[in-house]
């Protein structure tokens, strides 16, 4: 059996991976919701979206979320 200080770093970095999951899952139905154009003027297809939520935007690709 883990340590009280052991078993309440697991929960803290279980609840910090929760919370990155809703920030993303909150990010990637924001983008969704914005339509083709828009995507288009900051240089996501809707394809992508997903994808840059999950690693980010890649440098040298131009405009982009992480740029």
């Amino acid at each position: 059996m883990l340590d009280p200080r052991a078993r309440c770093s697991q929960l803290v970095h279980r609840f910090e991976q929760l919370v990155r999951y809703v920030r993303a899952r909150r990010a990637v139905t924001q983008l969704q919701s914005l339509d083709d154009h828009t995507l288009a003027d900051i240089g996501v297809s809707r394809s992508a979206i997903e994808r840059i939520v999950k690693n980010g935007r890649e440098l040298g690709l131009g405009r982009g979320l992480a740029n």
